[in-house]
């Protein structure tokens, strides 16, 4: 038990760089491995192997993996357990075939009708659950454990604990707690609940259902939550433990109060007590620049405690979804104290419909985010290790009432919204599980900043080294912040590239920063002596404007029914061009000399540049600069600048072939609604070169 022992108090051995690998497809060995050598090249350290079976809503996905859980599936999980081995990869399991988690991929709707999930309605009838089994039954759970996880131990086994870190369960379904129109049931509720509260649970959905009971409602959130944790949870925890593997996972409805109290009985610490990785799911955009009023992240967080703790995130973001969007979504998460993201979702085919499955779907040639997401997963990575033997420096308390949600006398209106007032005042927080406010004059604030920042976010990190502040621009605005630089020597980290350097104060003791969208910087305090000195003046000698011309278009990127695919240097750049395009600058100089090439008016674009031939490194995030060498006499400056795939799975034609074979579902029509941030932005504005 070597790497849990290890694992689940410190998880050091634990890679940080995850991606979800939908399998989509017919699978073969060869097209695995071509698959993990690129995502290694793309600097992830490990990936959750995610089944998507031809069974599997196959409305919505169309298409799928065939064959799952047979002999022909778990050879192929051997395969890529063998390659992750070679490539110093790690492979976490998926219990499922598609989600929610027990299902079975439709075995116990198939096979066990007595298994089956059941809910008492407000008129008192009992009906049943047509796809979800009872998961409050522990024959459900014995049953699950031999099809999915004693055959990934038989197969895979000795991968375990090495290899093979744990397995991810994606929301288990335990029923719905709505007092006005249905309640979880089962014949093994109804005789738990007899024994443990004395009275049946007909009487108490009675009086729920009448009179919303507050004693009822907590006695029945009580037994239901008991089971779901006693009968499901810890079973597979135990599982897992005896073979060397982490237990991880997540809930649904974790996003909004009303739906956590109604698909887990308001007791998300409870639920998440189970896990060794607890995990949340930002999906539809919940978490992004344009919508920061729930912090269901930190929520998950806090109920994990000293846990490393998960996000699945980016699934159902679109096809607009850029790197520097990521990059930010990540951070927000980070945070507030989530410890690893995972992008949801790596396609492993995108022929057909497979295009449209999780609607932000990485990977493919000619996806200009999949060929640089080596900048994204190593910014991931350097900041899962910042958490690394820290502890937060809690400020605050938020106190998030479980009995009285449970006993229906609160709504939680203000959780998150005195959540978002504190994260705005650079207050650390944590949700308590029925805590107490504390007192208003512990909530010092992370930094003491002269103005008031908003849109900045902090959080405070001690360790036997000493202090880490993170700092995230949660805005789309360039911030500027100047703050009283904390006792000790301060040095910034960049977890965008693992730089450092000294953050040195002013004569009055103040240290600035400058955040542009998407840029997260790490304060660093160690003890020892402060060294003041004045902050030095540009060393920019002279400021060339650079005036960009539109060269030719180097690529177009198309969607067809096998894909993305590239046409290399198009003639004709049609309305809604997809692709590439080539701006050139020529700048003449008396001398050579080395200087910043700097594009304000960038945001969110890819950018490459090449200076006289010679090709620099491709940009994807603020700040958008460049070191270059310009030679004596004429100069030529080429920028390259690429979009996302967005516009060519949107493309007319393309819809029209997508909607011809049925290929459509909830998801995609909801993306196609989403707005594109900084639709009006111009990496060319005030290009200049800063000499030194």
């Amino acid at each position: 038990m070597k790497l849990y022992a290890v694992g689940v108090l410190y998880y050091m051995d634990l890679k940080r760089s995850l991606i979800f690998w939908l399998w989509n497809d017919r699978l073969s060995a060869g097209e695995i491995r071509r698959q993990i050598r690129e995502m290694r090249s793309r600097q992830i350290d490990g990936f959750f192997v995610h089944p998507m079976p031809e069974e599997f809503r196959g409305t919505d996905f169309p298409g799928g993996m065939p064959g799952y859980l047979s002999d022909e599936f778990f050879a192929m999980v051997s395969v890529a357990a063998e390659e992750a081995s070679a490539n110093d990869m790690q492979l976490w399991l998926y219990d499922e075939g598609g989600w929610p988690s027990g299902t079975l991929n439709g075995f116990f709707r198939d096979n066990c009708p007595e298994l089956m999930h059941r809910q008492i309605g407000i008129d008192g009838r009992i009906t049943v659950n047509g796809f979800c089994p009872d998961l409050l039954d522990p024959r459900t759970t014995q049953i699950f454990l031999e099809k999915v996880h004693e055959k990934y131990r038989h197969h895979l086994g000795k991968y375990f604990g090495r290899v093979i870190p744990g397995i991810f369960t994606d929301e288990p379904f335990f029923g719905i707690f709505d007092p006005a129109n249905t309640l979880p049931f089962s014949p093994v509720l109804e005789e738990e609940f007899l024994r443990e509260k004395s009275y049946s649970a007909r009487e108490a959905a009675e009086r729920i259902f009448k009179s919303r009971d507050p004693q009822a409602c907590q006695d029945y959130c009580d037994v239901w939550l008991k089971l779901a944790g006693k009968n499901y949870l810890k079973v597979i925890a135990d599982w897992c433990h005896e073979h060397d593997l982490l237990f991880a996972g997540h809930f649904n409805g974790d996003d909004v109060i009303d739906n956590l109290c109604k698909l887990a009985g308001a007791d998300i610490f409870h639920l998440h007590s189970f896990f060794d990785v607890p995990g949340c799911d930002a999906i539809w955009r919940q978490i992004h620049p344009l919508a920061l009023e729930r912090d269901f992240s930190g929520l998950t967080a806090s109920a994990a405690g000293d846990k490393l703790c998960i996000s699945e995130t980016f699934a159902v973001y679109g096809n607009s979804l850029t790197l520097a969007e990521m990059k930010q979504i990540a951070a927000m998460q980070f945070v507030s104290g989530i410890k690893i993201v995972a992008a949801m979702a790596l396609h492993y085919s995108d022929r057909g419909g497979r295009q449209i499955t999780t609607v932000s779907g990485l990977g493919g040639k000619g996806d200009v985010r999949w060929e640089n997401y080596r900048a994204f997963a190593s910014f991931c990575r350097r900041m899962s290790q910042v958490f690394n033997r820290t502890t937060p420096v809690i400020k605050r308390v938020i106190p998030f009432p479980v009995s009285a949600l449970q006993r229906q006398e609160s709504k939680g209106e203000n959780i998150f919204a005195d959540a978002l007032l504190l994260a705005e005042k650079q207050i650390t927080y944590s949700f308590q599980r029925n805590g107490e406010v504390s007192p208003e004059k512990s909530a010092k604030p992370d930094i003491e900043t002269d103005t008031p920042c908003p849109a900045l976010r902090t959080r405070h990190l001690t360790s036997p080294r000493g202090e880490r502040r993170i700092f995230v621009n949660a805005g789309l605005s360039d911030l500027t912040v100047r703050f009283s630089a904390p006792d000790g020597y301060n040095c910034w980290y960049d977890p965008a590239d693992g730089s450092h350097f000294p953050a040195f104060p002013d004569g009055e003791g103040k240290i600035s920063l400058t955040l542009p969208f998407a840029r997260v910087m790490i304060l660093l305090t160690v003890p020892g002596k402060c060294r003041r000195k004045a902050v030095p003046e540009s060393l920019e000698r002279s400021r060339i404007a650079l005036n960009f011309q539109f060269d030719r278009a180097v690529r177009e990127v198309k969607a067809s029914a096998e894909g993305l695919k590239i046409v290399p240097f198009p003639t004709e750049i049609k309305e809604n061009f997809c692709g590439t395009l080539r701006y050139k600058a020529d700048v003449s100089l008396p001398e050579s000399c080395k200087a910043f090439l700097i594009l304000p008016g960038a945001k969110k674009s890819i950018c490459k540049i090449s200076v006289n031939g010679r090709e620099l490194s491709t940009s994807v995030w603020a700040p958008y600069r460049w070191e270059v060498v310009l030679d004596k006499g004429e100069n030529r400056i080429e920028l390259d600048i690429s979009d996302t795939p967005d516009k060519a799975f949107t493309a007319p034609e393309h819809l029209a072939y997508l909607q011809e074979n049925g290929f459509d579902n909830t998801y995609f029509q909801r993306t196609l609604e989403f707005s594109v941030l900084f639709p009006d932005e111009d990496p060319l504005a005030e290009a200049y070169l800063s000499v030194r």
